[in-house]
């Protein structure tokens, strides 16, 4: 389940809840980036093709450019609240 609001500039600030063994699809971003933090639960993220662990106080970062996916992995809803900026692409350097 998921909450979203999305500003006039199209950034987006969610609320999610993955249930068990369930998963957020691999999707990319081209033009903005996905900044997850997590709340509670486990799982896992993989992106472009590396895997890290998802626990609570962690946060994942997909960078512009970038695809990736996400699972929960634990026995618990996995609860995330993810912002993804629009990015000016002339304008932004990240720097991770």
């Amino acid at each position: 389940s998921s909450k979203m609001f999305v500003d006039e500039k199209g950034n987006k600030f969610m609320r999610l809840a993955i249930h068990p063994g369930g998963a957020f699809g691999i999707h990319g971003h081209s033009g903005s980036m996905d900044i997850l933090y997590i709340i509670d639960g486990e799982g896992i993220a993989i992106c472009n093709g590396v895997e890290e662990k998802l626990e609570p106080g962690n946060c994942h970062v997909c960078p512009d450019g970038s695809k990736h996916e996400f699972k929960n992995t634990g026995t618990k809803d996995l609860q995330i609240v993810a912002f993804v900026p629009k990015i000016a692409r002339s304008l932004v350097k990240i720097y991770l």
